[in-house]
C-alpha cells in the first residue's frame, strides 16, 4: 500500500507539472503570436498570381541557374571537408562523434582555404585564371583523396525512421532545410551585402586582391566570413555564396545536436537540432550574405573544444580551440564577447586550486586567437594607419572618422550607451522588442525545466552560464538580435543537455512545444519569402533575375542605374558612385562611400579652390564617370545632416564641375551618369545637376 501510494503521488506530481508547463507555454505563445498572424495565409494569393503568369522556358532557366549554384556549393563543401580531414589527421584530432568530427574537419578546411585566398589577395594575385587553376586543383585533389580513403559512414544519428511525434518533427526539419535552400533562387538584395559583404569582394576582384577601399569604412572590418563566401561568389555569384551560409546553419544544428547526443540522449539531441533550424532569425540571416552564422559556427566549436580539452588533456585540442576562436574573431570584432566569456567562465569554474594553470592556458589560447585576427589588423594599419579603423581613430595619427559620423555609425549599430538608455530602458527594450517571436517563445517556454532538480550541473551549468552572460553582453553592445545568434545557439545546446536529464514524459511535452513553434515559424518564413522577397516571381519563371532586381522594392531604387552604367560606360572606366552606398551590381571598378564616411565630393568641395581642382583630383583617383543616385542621396541627406554639409559656395564648386567638366550620358528618375571630359565646356544652356538633390534641408 505504501509503494502504491508513493507511485500515485509521483504520478500526480508529474501530471501537475505537465499541466503547468503546457499552460505556461500556451501563455508564452499567446504573447508572441496573434491569431491574425497564425491564420494569415494571404501570401498564397501572390504565389497563385505568380503561377498564373508562369513562363515555362524562364522557369527552367531560373531553376537551372539555381542548380548550378547548388553544384558549386556542393563542390566547395567537398573541398572543405577533404582538406580539413587531412589537416585534422595531421593534428591527431580524435572524436567519437562522426558528426562533430565532420564539422571540425569542415571548419579546418574553411580556415585553410580562407588562408589561401587571404595570402593570394594580400599579394595582389586574385586573377581569374589563377583562381580557376587553384579551384580545379583543389577539387580534383579532393576527389582523389576521397577515392583513396573510400567511403566510411557512421553517423551519430542512427539511420532509422523516427516514429510518432519525432517523425513529424523530422519531416518539418527537412521542410525547413528545403525552404532555406529554395530561397537561394533569389539574387542578393540585402542592403549590407550590397554595401560591403559582397560588394567589397567585388571591388577586390576588380583590383586582383585586397586593395585599399578608402571610401567605405566597412571594408576595414575583418572579412574572414566573406572570404568563405568568396568560394561561392567568385564561381557563381550571390546565390552560391548564400548557399554556403545555409550549409553552415545546417552544420551548426547538427553539431549542437551531436554534442547533446554525445553527453545525453539521442532524443534530446534531435530536438536541439530541430530547435536551431526552426528559429526564423537564423533562416532569414542565411537568406542573405551575412557573417553572423559563420561566427556562431566557429564559437560553438570553440566552446566544445574547450570542454574536450578539459576532459582529455590533449594538446591537439589546444591548437584546435585556438584555430576555432581565431576563425570566429577573423569574421567579426564582436565575436570577442563570446570568446572572452567562454574563456572567463571556463577559468572561473575550475576553482581556486587550478585557477593559475587555467589562467595561463587561457592566455595561450588568447594569443593563438589573436594571431588569426592579425592579418586584418595589419591590413588596416597599412591602409588606414590605424589597426582598428574606423574605431579608435582619434589620436591614432592615421585615417580618422569625424566624431559626428562615428556617433551616427554607433547609432546604426543600435549601441545602447549611444542611444542614451538608462538600465531600466535597456531592460524594457530587451524583453519587449529585442527578444522577439523569432527566438523568445522557445527560450522563455523552456524556463520551467531549469527549476527541475539536478538540471544544471557540470557541462550544463558551464554552457548556461556562458550563454546567458554572452546574451547579456551582446545586448549591452547592440540591440541587433543577430549579433546574439552564437549566444542563442549555445543556450539551445544547454537546453538540450537539460532535456537529457529529465523523464521521457517531460521530453515528450517539450517536443509538442518545439513542433508547434516550428509549424508557426515555417508559415511565417513562407510569408516573408513570398510577400517580402517575392520568391514566387523567380520560382515560377514569371520574371528573369534582371527583371526581378529591377522591380523588387529592396533594390529597385538603384539597380536600373547599374544597367545604364553597363551600357553607357567603357569597360575600362572607373565609376564614382554618388548618393548611394550600394555598389554590388555595378559592372565596372568603382569608388564609393558608405553613408557614415566623409563623402569624397564633400572633401574635394571643401579643400579644392574651384571646379578645376575637383576635376583634377578626381582624375588622379582614376575616376572617369560620376554615377548619381539622386533620389537615394536626397533621402540620405534628409536623414543625416552630416551627409553633404556644404555651404552655398561649395555647392557652386560642384555645380561648376558638372557644368564645365562633364557630359551628361544618362538621366531618368533621379539617376544620372556624367562622363568627365578632358576639356572644359562653355555650354550656353546648363545641364541638369542631380548633385543638388543632396542639399540638406537645413541648407536648401
Amino acid at each position: 500500500m505504501v509503494l502504491k501510494s508513493s507511485f500515485s503521488s509521483q504520478s500526480q506530481r508529474r501530471q501537475v507539472w505537465t499541466a503547468f508547463f503546457l499552460i505556461w507555454s500556451l501563455l508564452i505563445f499567446l504573447i508572441y503570436f496573434s491569431a491574425k498572424s497564425i491564420f494569415d495565409f494571404s501570401f498564397l494569393s501572390e504565389l497563385i498570381l505568380n503561377i498564373s503568369h508562369a513562363n515555362l522556358a524562364q522557369f527552367l532557366i531560373n531553376w537551372v541557374e539555381w542548380l548550378k549554384a547548388v553544384v558549386i556549393f556542393g563542390l566547395a563543401a567537398v573541398v572543405f571537408w577533404r582538406m580539413g580531414r587531412k589537416l585534422g589527421g595531421w593534428l591527431g584530432l580524435r572524436l567519437s562523434s562522426s558528426t562533430l568530427k565532420f564539422c571540425f574537419e569542415t571548419a579546418l578546411g574553411i580556415l585553410f582555404i580562407n588562408g589561401l585566398w587571404l595570402g593570394l589577395g594580400l599579394n595582389g594575385l586574385w586573377f581569374t585564371s589563377l583562381i580557376l587553376v587553384f579551384g580545379l586543383l583543389l577539387f580534383f585533389w579532393a576527389l582523389w583523396d576521397f577515392w583513396q580513403e573510400g567511403i566510411r559512414w557512421s553517423p551519430v544519428f542512427a539511420l532509422k525512421i523516427p516514429q510518432g511525434l519525432s517523425l513529424f518533427i523530422a519531416l518539418l526539419v527537412l521542410a525547413f532545410i528545403g525552404l532555406d535552400i529554395a530561397q537561394m533562387l533569389l539574387p542578393e538584395t540585402y542592403f549590407d551585402a550590397l554595401v560591403y559583404h559582397l560588394s567589397t569582394l567585388q571591388f577586390w576582384d576588380f583590383h586582383h586582391g585586397l586593395a585599399d577601399m578608402p571610401g567605405n569604412l566597412y571594408a576595414h572590418f575583418p572579412f574572414g566570413a566573406e572570404l568563405y563566401l568568396w568560394n561561392g561568389f567568385f564561381f557563381d555569384g550571390s546565390q552560391a555564396a548564400k548557399l554556403l551560409n545555409v550549409y553552415l546553419l545546417i552544420l551548426i544544428s547538427l553539431a549542437a545536436g551531436a554534442w547533446v547526443t554525445e553527453k545525453g540522449s539521442l532524443t534530446a539531441g534531435g530536438l536541439t537540432t530541430a530547435s536551431i533550424l526552426f528559429l526564423p532569425l537564423l533562416s532569414t540571416t542565411v537568406w542573405a550574405a551575412q557573417n553572423d552564422v559563420f561566427v556562431a559556427f566557429f564559437i560553438l566549436l570553440f566552446v566544445y573544444g574547450l570542454t574536450k580539452w578539459t576532459d582529455e588533456k590533449k594538446n591537439y585540442w589546444f591548437i584546435t580551440v585556438g584555430l576555432m576562436g581565431g576563425g570566429a574573431w577573423s569574421a567579426k570584432y564582436t565575436a570577442i564577447l563570446g570568446l572572452g566569456t567562454a574563456l572567463a567562465v571556463w577559468i572561473w569554474m575550475e576553482g581556486q586550486t587550478k585557477f593559475r594553470g587555467r589562467f595561463k592556458q587561457g592566455l595561450m589560447i588568447t594569443v593563438f586567437v589573436f594571431l588569426s585576427l592579425a592579418p586584418w589588423l595589419i591590413k588596416n594599419c597599412v591602409f588606414a594607419d590605424n589597426f582598428f579603423y574606423p574605431y579608435f581613430s582619434h589620436g591614432s595619427g592615421g585615417q580618422t572618422l569625424p566624431p559626428e559620423n562615428l556617433t551616427a555609425l554607433m547609432q546604426d549599430h543600435e549601441t545602447p550607451w549611444v542611444m542614451n538608455h538608462s538600465f531600466v530602458d535597456w531592460m524594457v527594450q530587451v524583453f519587449t522588442r529585442d527578444l522577439d517571436k523569432t527566438i523568445a517563445p522557445l527560450l522563455l517556454g523552456f524556463i520551467p525545466f531549469f527549476f527541475l532538480k539536478g538540471s544544471c550541473k557540470g557541462l550544463t551549468r558551464y554552457l548556461l552560464t556562458t550563454s546567458l552572460l554572452y546574451l547579456f553582453f551582446s545586448f549591452g553592445v547592440s540591440h541587433q538580435l543577430r549579433l546574439a545568434i552564437p549566444a542563442v545557439v549555445l543556450l539551445l545546446t544547454a537546453m538540450g543537455l537539460v532535456l537529457s536529464g529529465v523523464s521521457q514524459e517531460k521530453i515528450h511535452s517539450w517536443s509538442w512545444v518545439v513542433l508547434a513553434f516550428g509549424l508557426l515559424s515555417f508559415v511565417s518564413l513562407a510569408r516573408v519569402g513570398i510577400s517580402y522577397y517575392h520568391w514566387g516571381e523567380i520560382a515560377t519563371g514569371f520574371k528573369t533575375q534582371n527583371e526581378y532586381l529591377e522591380t523588387t522594392p529592396q533594390i529597385q531604387s538603384y539597380f536600373p542605374l547599374t544597367e545604364a552604367a553597363r551600357v553607357l560606360t567603357a569597360p575600362a572606366d572607373r565609376l564614382l558612385v554618388i548618393g548611394d552606398a550600394r555598389t554590388l551590381y555595378f559592372p565596372r571598378d568603382f569608388y564609393s562611400n558608405s553613408v557614415f564616411d566623409r563623402q569624397l565630393l564633400v572633401g574635394l568641395a571643401q579643400n579644392e579652390k574651384d571646379s578645376n581642382g575637383i576635376r583634377r583630383r578626381l582624375k588622379e583617383l582614376g575616376i572617369d564617370d560620376l554615377v548619381v543616385s539622386g533620389g537615394e542621396g536626397q533621402r540620405l541627406s534628409s536623414q543625416n545632416h552630416s551627409y553633404y554639409p556644404l555651404s552655398e559656395g561649395e555647392w557652386a564648386k560642384l555645380d561648376g564641375l558638372i557644368q564645365r567638366w562633364t557630359d551628361l550620358r544618362f538621366m531618368a528618375n533621379g539617376w544620372g551618369i556624367y562622363h568627365l571630359s578632358d576639356a572644359s565646356s562653355n555650354r550656353k544652356k546648363p545641364i541638369p545637376d542631380l548633385l543638388l538633390l543632396m542639399k540638406t534641408p537645413k541648407l536648401n
